[in-house]
Order: C-alpha cells, then structure tokens, then sequence
C-alpha cells in the first residue's frame, strides 16, 4: 500500500520528468529509505547516536554563517524544509552542536507511535512541538487557524532565541483550511499554511529555508539559504500567499534534483485525477 502510494505519487508529480522505468525505480529507492529510517527511529528511542556517528553521516551544514547571523539578533529562528527523509540527520547536527532545536509536527490522530517517535527525537537532542485542538486567532481581520498550545509553545521557543522547524509541505489539516493559502506546488494547485509569516511577524523571528541532501558514500549533507525579500509588511493573504510560494519553489528544486529523497508516501496528497494528466 505505501509502496502503491510512493508511486502514485511521484507519476502524478513528475511524470513528465522521468520514464516509467525511472519513475519505478525512483518509487523503490523511496521506499527502501523511508523503512530503513523507520527503523532508525526504534534504533535510536532505545539507543541515540553518539557525536561520532553524526559527524560520519552527516558531512557538513552550508549556509551555516545565515543561520548564526540571523540567531545573534535574538529572536528565533525559523527554519522551513521540505520533509525530505533524512532531514533529522540535519536536526541532530544542530543539536550537537549547542543549537536548542525544534520541530513543530502532526503526527494526526491516534497514531501509535507518537510517544516512542517524540522519545527518539527527544534523544537526539530535538523537542517536538505536538498539535493539539485547533482554535482561530485574528491578525488585520483575517483568520489564522493554529493548534492550541502550539503557538504559544512556538513563540516561546522563539523568544528564548531557539531554532523552530516546520514542514510546510505536509498536507493541510481540514481544521486549518481557513488559514492556508493556495500555492503551486510541483505543479499543482495546494493549500498550505501562512503560519510561519504570521509567527515571524508577531515574534520578528528570521525565517531560513533548508534541505538534507546526499553527500555521497551514504553520508548527507544540510543546506541552508539566506532570508528571502518580502512582501509580508502587508498584511493581506494574497501576498502571503507569494511569500509562501518563494519558499514552496525552492522545496520543488530540491525534491526534482533528489526525489529519492522526498516523503512521498503521503496519501491523497495531490489530486486523485493528477495521475491521468501528468503525462
């Protein structure tokens, strides 16, 4: 099923890019990676890597001045990525290196393996930040939906100066449709949430965007890029809808040039009919 769901996937988003056999062997790379780092996870909820073992897997974080740069106006950061399925490597660097981490994910409901996910992160020196139930702010008489407790969990993080991950790229809770914004992405109408630029204006937090990418001889590498100009001074949805898309875009170059590496298990993650079309 989850192998059925990686390739669906992919065809519905990049078949035009690649030929069926590629595309085929692109969905069973995928799918290898996205067990063994399942079981990465269990392997290290019951024992964490050592700072060896990062050094060894994990080469090297370019970008890294941006990140510092924008940490030492004590803030907070904000650090968007695509969830590529080696990008805890990139957080546990961080980590071991004296960067307070964290990572804002949901995991949805009645999920078994949230507490032994959240320990085994939690191990790696990360904090998860957990939806919970949903509630509507105001910001200019527009409508944001966040997760009670996630906010004010963000912004304290960010007020201590700390690292906040987010994955915007993840499907949209139906409970926060209100508060997305449409963006095209790989090539595909989607609904993302604007909540990162609501968050860094309200906190005046930097937002970096990242990714984990092979380095070659099965180590990885991180890349972060500097601050994007913005238009989110104005405080209307449509312009943070082009704000989003700036990041969005640099997602869809890195999942093109690595799509081995991409989370492409999500299911109904694009549109069911996508598939009859790409071609």
């Amino acid at each position: 099923m989850i192998k059925e769901t990686i390739y669906k996937n992919i065809l519905a988003t990049l078949g035009r890019d690649f030929s069926d056999e590629e595309m085929i062997a692109i969905a069973e790379q995928n799918f290898d990676i996205y067990c063994e780092e399942r079981k990465n996870i269990w392997n290290i909820f019951a024992d964490p890597f050592n700072k060896e073992q990062i050094e060894t897997l994990f080469s090297q974080m370019e970008g890294r001045d941006f990140l510092d740069s924008a940490l030492s106006r004590n803030r907070g950061v904000i650090i968007l990525s695509a969830h590529f399925l080696h990008g805890e490597l990139g957080m546990m660097w961080l980590s071991y290196k004296g960067y307070r981490v964290n990572l804002v994910y949901d995991y949805g409901e009645g999920v078994p393996e949230i507490s032994i996910m959240e320990q085994a992160f939690e191990n790696m020196g990360i904090k998860m930040i957990r939806s919970g139930r949903s509630f509507v702010i105001r910001t200019n008489n527009r409508n944001l939906v966040m997760r009670t407790k996630t906010m004010e969990n963000i912004v304290s993080c960010l007020r201590n100066n700390e690292i906040v991950v987010m994955l915007p790229d993840l499907q949209l809770p139906s409970s926060q449709i209100r508060g997305g914004v449409d963006v095209n992405f790989l090539g595909h109408a989607s609904r993302i949430s604007y909540a990162p630029i609501a968050i860094a204006r309200r906190t005046g937090a930097i937002i970096l965007t990242g990714a984990v990418i092979p380095a070659g001889e099965g180590s990885f590498e991180g890349c972060l890029f500097p601050p994007l100009a913005s238009v989110h001074h104005i405080n209307a949805k449509e312009l943070y809808s082009l704000d989003m898309q700036k990041y969005i875009d640099i997602f869809e170059e890195y999942i093109r040039l690595y799509p081995q590496e991409y989370l492409w298990c999500q299911p109904n993650r694009w549109f069911k009919n996508d598939e009859e079309n790409a071609r």
